[in-house]
């Protein structure tokens, strides 16, 4: 009793509260956004609401369960973690044990297991190594062995990544490269490090033609197509017919199949419409606390 009253002592009550809203508000929202596809698919409007509830435990069980480890623990096998994880998205590119979901093959499918996503365990496992990294050398990072060390670890953890889900290996990039500037990087490494991401990330755009025509596309929305623009389009549409105190919740009309992955990838379009200006804000808002507060 004593071990959680001093717990409960050192806990970010902020923090503990900010967390608790966006995972509210994703419950709602999933539930919501999701209804009609759940229904048109798998003949249960709550189906995705479920999915994500269940999954909300098992984070919270794993979350009581990372707590109690200590901190060496972690220190100690973030290089396995980050092998193991980086092995898995490699089994991506075998065939047997991908599963493509339009025209991507970022799940894997293995005998016996629910599919997985590796990239998921990728940004969790390269944060903990190079958390471990910087911290061990934090009064070396101007020498340049470190600095390739650095690099090394910031493409074996985006370059597999990136050549099945681009997004997703841009996103563990930047992290990564933002934990190193905070960590203390010098302007000409910083320099450096961007050119050689700019110079990856070009034939990452131009290999798949329908990427850099997405880009052109949201980079000048007035001129692009209506194939390029259309997810676009029509999630501005939503947040529009949202104004400033939304439509109410479960009346967005933008989610019936207008809108593409309305559950997904564009479910703040349908948290707008829903929820107007002012739930959009508060949305933006807590998100903004997490970026500050930590």
């Amino acid at each position: 009793m004593k071990k959680y009253k001093e717990a409960l002592k050192s806990l970010d009550l902020g923090l503990f509260i900010t967390a608790l809203l966006l995972i509210g508000i994703g419950i709602i929202s999933v539930i919501s956004a999701s209804y009609p596809v759940g229904s048109k698919t798998f003949g249960d409007g709550l189906y995705f609401g479920k999915r994500y509830f269940t999954f909300m435990i098992v984070g919270f069980f794993g979350m009581l369960v990372a707590y109690k480890f200590p901190r060496k623990f972690f220190k100690r096998y973030s290089f396995i973690l980050f092998c193991g994880t980086i092995i898995l998205v490699l089994m991506l590119f075998i065939p047997e044990f991908t599963k493509s979901s339009r025209g991507s093959g970022r799940w894997l499918n293995l005998p016996f297991l629910p599919l997985i996503q590796p990239s998921d365990f990728v940004k969790i496992s390269s944060i903990l190594y190079m958390g471990k990294i910087l911290a061990e050398n934090r009064y070396k990072l101007y020498k340049k062995e470190i600095f390739f060390k650095i690099i090394a670890i910031i493409g074996i953890a985006t370059l597999p990544v990136m050549l099945k889900d681009l997004s997703t290996g841009f996103v563990i990039g930047a992290t990564l490269m933002l934990m190193y500037i905070v960590a203390g990087i010098s302007m000409h490494q910083f320099v450096t490090l961007c050119g050689i991401g700019i110079i990856i990330l070009i034939p990452m755009v131009f290999k798949y033609a329908y990427r850099l025509e997405r880009i052109l596309g949201f980079l000048n929305s007035s001129k692009g197509s209506l194939d390029q623009n259309y997810q676009i389009n029509q999630s501005l549409y939503a947040i529009a017919m949202g104004g400033i105190g939304g439509v109410g919740y479960f009346h967005s009309r933008q989610k019936y199949f207008n809108l593409a992955e309305a559950h997904n990838d564009f479910i703040f379009s349908v948290i707008c419409e829903e929820f107007g200006m002012i739930g959009g804000i508060f949305v933006v808002a807590l998100f903004l606390y997490l970026f500050i507060e930590d």
